[in-house]
């Protein structure tokens, strides 16, 4: 794994973290809504927007990685496809 690999990694606890947060807000918020109190509701759905937002950046970051790593390894392919069947290979053995 690269360096970025491991980043990616170190933020699934995070993004779990944040999906809870997430679940909790609306649950609360789905509570002062029906107890018609709107404002508050309002509040706790804004704060679970924006950590389903921040959500979002984590799993945009990792896509891009996962995009531009399938990109080198169509180009290496295309280079050298007896490099690329070793290195699909040694990676499968690891």
């Amino acid at each position: 794994m690269n360096q970025l690999d491991d980043f990616l990694e170190a933020d699934k606890p995070k993004a779990d973290q944040l999906l809870t947060d997430f679940i909790n807000l609306s649950e609360k918020a789905d509570m002062y809504f029906d107890a018609s109190n709107y404002s508050k509701a309002h509040e706790l759905y804004d704060k679970a927007t924006k950590k389903l937002g921040e959500v979002t950046k984590l799993k945009n970051a990792k896509l891009e990685h996962d995009r531009t790593r399938d990109i080198s390894k169509i180009a290496l392919y295309q280079q050298n496809p007896m490099q690329f069947y070793k290195e699909v290979e040694r990676r499968l053995r690891a």
